[in-house]
C-alpha cells in the first residue's frame, strides 16, 4: 500500500487509465531517445579516435542488456490505491 504522502489515491478508473497511458508514452519516448543516441553515436564514430567513444557494439550490448533487464526483472505489480467510497 502506498503512503498517502507519496501518492494520492486515484479518484476513479479514468485517472488510473490516464496514469497508465502517460507511463506508456514516457517509456516509448525513452526508447526513441535511446535509439537516437545510438544513431548519433554511430554517426560520430570515425576511423581516427580523437575522443573517447565506446564502440558501436558495446553501446548496442549496453542498451539490449538494460532493456532486457527492465522487461524480465520487473518489480512486483502494486495495487494502485483508490479513494474510499
Amino acid at each position: 500500500m502506498l503512503n498517502s504522502f507519496i501518492a494520492k489515491p486515484f479518484e476513479n478508473d479514468a485517472a488510473a487509465e490516464l496514469f497508465k497511458k502517460q507511463l506508456h508514452w514516457m517509456l516509448f519516448v525513452r526508447v526513441v531517445f535511446l535509439t537516437l543516441l545510438l544513431g548519433i553515436n554511430f554517426m560520430l564514430q570515425s576511423a581516427e579516435k580523437h575522443i573517447i567513444v565506446p564502440s558501436f557494439y558495446y553501446v548496442v550490448a549496453f542498451i539490449l542488456y538494460f532493456s532486457a533487464e527492465a522487461v524480465w526483472h520487473r518489480p512486483p505489480q502494486v495495487q494502485l490505491p483508490t479513494a474510499p467510497s
